[in-house]
């Protein structure tokens, strides 16, 4: 299999000793905002991940951290990039010395079919029927505008921060998230948590759409909850310090 070395965003010197997975899948970039907070205490690699397999994703990421990361290092994988992450760490236990999940993607059936009618009952009438014809098919342009609606369904009190470059690609999304939610079906995504050596933490807001209960219940998962704080949490006012006094705990 050819592996694919995307592009990355540095923050502080390499070697990295903490790398943050983004979200989407197919929306390099979107945990900008994540990184950059982080670099204040740690350097920090956040890959642009462009494989359209889960198993490419993996091999791309590994790549990147032969050449650029300390290891074994810590994943931060957000949203999406939580999934990759625990997949990754249970595919190369060796290489990682600690997992956590922010906001993570439900694990299991019974929360992912909580998240889209808690999403459609904080919008308006409008929006929830904008929603429900931008799959029709599925295009990087209407998951832009996808994306944008959920974002304001997703969040608690926002505050703003620098406009990132996220490079959305539909084509990435529809084939990424397909595998991904026949492995949460078949149950092999939660039991990958047994093959997990190192230690597991998800922070997770209760504002969030994603419930946290699936989460809670992997194997060997320790929970952090944010009062006040939806799917983003480094982007919410009264979240956002708590949020990252939690992250510099974990990695000192």
């Amino acid at each position: 299999m050819e592996v694919l070395v995307g592009p990355s965003r540095e923050y502080g010197p390499p070697p990295f000793p903490v790398v943050v997975l983004h979200g989407g899948p197919g929306a390099a970039g979107s945990a900008a905002g994540l990184a950059r907070g982080l670099s204040r205490f740690v350097s920090v690699l956040e890959p642009m991940q462009r494989a359209d397999s889960i198993a490419g994703q993996i091999a791309e990421l590994h790549a990147m951290l032969e050449t650029r990361a300390q290891r074994p290092v810590v994943l931060i994988g957000w949203s999406w990039g939580a999934m990759l992450a625990w997949m990754f760490a249970a595919t190369r236990p060796a290489d990682v010395s600690k997992v956590i999940l922010v906001s993570s993607a439900a694990f299991d059936e019974e929360s992912a079919a909580q998240i889209m009618p808690t999403r459609l009952g904080r919008l308006e009438k409008r929006e929830r029927e904008e929603i429900a014809h931008l799959t029709e098919p599925l295009t990087t342009e209407s998951l832009a505008r996808l994306t944008e609606l959920l974002d304001k369904a997703d969040d608690y009190a926002p505050i703003s921060e620098p406009n990132e470059r996220i490079e959305l690609d539909a084509h990435i999304y529809d084939r990424v998230w397909s595998e991904a939610v026949r492995l949460r079906r078949s149950g092999e995504l939660a039991a990958m948590g047994n093959r997990i050596t190192c230690p597991v933490i998800a922070i997770h807001g209760e504002h969030d759409p994603h419930p946290i209960d699936g989460v809670a219940r992997l194997p060997n998962v320790r929970v952090i909850t944010l009062p006040r704080c939806g799917h983003t949490p480094w982007r919410e006012r009264f979240a956002r310090d708590q949020f990252f006094q939690a992250l510099q705990s974990e990695l000192e």
